[in-house]
């Protein structure tokens, strides 16, 4: 019993914090909850909102309904009452709801402002024959066509941009080595150690050009492949 004690005062806790606390009960009559229960049990379409608590709950219709009035008398308080709406109409009652939370809640009316339309164009023009136009007899198939060449092309030039990215890291690579290879001495038969001269701002420009096409590239792809 202790939720019953603490609820309340942490109800009004939510409340003095600042938070619209807002409780809806939807109540039903017990013939129009069996009604329902019928057709969950024999329409399929509707068998998967009943679940094992709702089974269980028809052996224990009077418990609930005990401690659902017990726990009203407890949790009813004026910082956050509890509003009780009637569910017999589902499309009623949630319309109900709405304009109920709106009412409590300010906002802002964001309704567009009207539209004056022009006049139509009148002007006279045939059009082509809808026989010329290549119908196809249902849309989903010629979505799913599309959506399909859609992807392939995309996977296409994801692919294409990789093996491009691939060649480019590449070259960069070679250009590095290179680089690194005349900037490292050397020694030569017979001979003192010689230094080779650093590599041009030219070749620094054309390595760092090469790299950051590469990375672009292989971003670009991983981007078109998700």
């Amino acid at each position: 019993m202790e939720f019953l004690h603490s609820c309340p005062e942490f109800e009004r806790m939510l409340v003095r914090a600042g938070i619209v606390l807002i409780k809806y009960w939807f109540s039903l009559s017990d013939e129009e909850q069996e009604r329902r229960f019928q057709a969950r049990m024999k329409d399929p379409t509707k068998r998967w909102n009943l679940s094992a608590m709702d089974v269980q709950s028809r052996s224990r219709w009077a418990e609930y309904s005990r401690a659902k009035d017990e726990m009203f008398a407890v949790t009813d308080i004026k910082q956050a009452p509890w509003y009780v709406v009637n569910a017999e109409d589902k499309k009623c009652a949630r319309l109900n709801v709405i304009r109920h939370l709106l009412s409590l809640i300010p906002y802002e009316d964001l309704t567009p402002e009207p539209i004056k339309l022009p006049a139509l164009d009148k002007t006279k023009y045939i059009r082509p024959p809808i026989e010329r136009s290549e119908l196809h007899p249902n849309g989903v198939p010629a979505l799913e066509e599309m959506a399909r060449t859609m992807w392939e092309t995309a996977a296409s030039h994801a692919l294409s941009e990789v093996e491009g990215a691939v060649q480019r890291v590449k070259r960069a690579e070679k250009i590095f080595l290179r680089a690194e290879s005349r900037s490292r001495p050397r020694r030569m038969e017979g001979a003192a150690l010689y230094s080779v001269r650093s590599p041009s701002r030219a070749e620094d420009s054309t390595s760092c050009e090469y790299a950051s096409s590469a990375l672009a590239a292989m971003m670009r792809s991983a981007v078109a492949i998700r």
